[in-house]
């Protein structure tokens, strides 16, 4: 018992209390009528069922995190001809709330950015991209869902357009992109 205990901590005792219990009903005469025997709890017995018990869910799930960092990019305006490396710092973070789907409802939101600043300037000083997307969703009926999101995009970058554009030289890109969207879906064969 000493090695389980050491190894496995709550689970072993959990597993070695499950396995007490039962040999106890197993050599424990049926004198009792079932509904007298499950009245009859001891307190160590009722202790190591409520320990048991699975909890309850919550409704609301947030979840989030921040990041930061630092490093060296030894191109950083992507120059086929005059490479210029530097140092930079790194920020950023991601917020996750998601709803359980109770009632027909569902709702989901994720907002995310990423920030990095170079210490040499000139000609690229920093980057940027932010995101976040919303949805809320309905059941209308057993077959149909009815739902609406958001979604939004900040890129404050240096990128190289050659391949898409034909344009020879790295190019500094800021955009904005914000989309809102409805949906209808229907599931021809729910038990498919």
């Amino acid at each position: 018992m000493g090695i389980l205990w050491r190894r496995h901590g709550r689970l072993g005792a959990g597993l070695l209390a499950l396995a007490a219990c039962a040999v106890t009903a197993a050599t424990q005469s049926n004198s009792l009528p079932a509904s007298a025997a499950s009245d009859t709890l001891s307190e160590e017995e009722a202790a190591l069922l409520k320990e048991l018990q699975l909890p309850a869910f919550k409704v609301w799930y947030p979840d989030f995190f921040l990041t930061t960092g630092a490093g060296y990019r030894d191109n950083i305006a992507l120059s086929h001809y005059n490479p210029k490396g530097s140092g930079f710092f790194q920020t950023g973070g991601e917020f996750i709330l998601w709803r359980m789907p109770t009632g027909g409802w569902q709702f989901y939101t994720h907002l995310a950015g990423e920030d990095l600043r170079y210490f040499s300037g000139g000609q690229v000083s920093k980057e940027q991209t932010f995101s976040g997307l919303i949805q809320l969703k309905k059941n209308l009926h057993a077959d149909w869902l009815a739902g609406m999101e958001a979604r939004y995009l900040y890129q404050n970058m240096v990128m190289d357009l050659s391949t898409i554009q034909g344009i020879p030289v790295p190019m500094p890109v800021r955009g904005h992109q914000f989309l809102v969207q409805p949906s209808l879906r229907w599931s021809f064969a729910p038990k498919f």
